[in-house]
């Protein structure tokens, strides 16, 4: 049985393209490279591989919990801050109402990170590099 086409409210029957895709497309699991190539280069599975992965994010999200800062050398810091109650408004409504105290996670990434981010950009004709040195060497 073939479909039934579908009922235009164009004029003409046609429809005119949509400006942009109804569905956006997306990767269902895009951490799955970086865990092939971290299992290839350390010579496990990719399920072993998931597992360590897990455990480290499960520490750092343990040691947060504890109310520790976590500290990853080269990579940056998670950082706990306490905010204190404040007025706010609901933008609906635009009633008062009160915004309670709440823990929050802050991340600062490293000096090291930030280099690998954005590189420096290429000498002027004639000037010397400027030598970056890593944060080991201090």
């Amino acid at each position: 049985m073939a479909p039934r086409p579908r009922p235009s409210s164009s004029p003409t029957g046609t429809c005119a393209p949509h400006p942009y895709p109804r569905r956006i497309p997306h990767d269902r699991h895009p951490e799955r490279p970086r865990l092939s190539y971290l299992a290839d280069t350390l010579g496990f599975t990719v399920t072993e591989a998931r597992t360590i992965v897990d455990l480290f994010f499960d520490q750092i999200r343990q040691t947060l919990a504890q109310g520790e800062n976590v500290k990853l050398s080269g990579f940056g810091n998670f950082i706990l801050r306490d905010k204190r109650a404040r007025p706010g408004r609901n933008p609906k409504t635009k009633a008062p109402v009160e915004i309670t105290a709440r823990r929050v996670v802050t991340f600062h990434a490293s000096q090291s990170l930030k280099g690998h981010c954005n590189p420096p950009p290429p000498p002027a004709e004639g000037v010397p590099p400027v030598p970056v040195q890593s944060h080991r060497s201090r």
